[in-house]
């Protein structure tokens, strides 16, 4: 029993750095997915603004004269 208990002991670093290794995997991939939308998000904002780009929202009626 006591053998059993040193083998799970003896795991638990192997474990630590797994979870370290999977924590800096996640926080480099939230860092890479926050720029790729960053520039997304540019790119949508330079496209619209660029002259003569034109979204119709409402057409717009001619009024009925009074």
């Amino acid at each position: 029993m006591i053998a059993d208990y040193e083998k799970q002991f003896n795991r638990i670093p192997k474990k630590s750095m797994d979870l370290a290794r999977l924590q800096r995997a996640r926080l480099s991939n939230e860092k890479l997915y926050t720029l790729i939308e960053e520039k997304y998000n540019e790119a949508a904002i330079t496209e619209k603004s660029e002259f003569g780009y034109v979204d119709i929202i409402d057409a717009a009626l001619v009024p009925a004269n009074r």
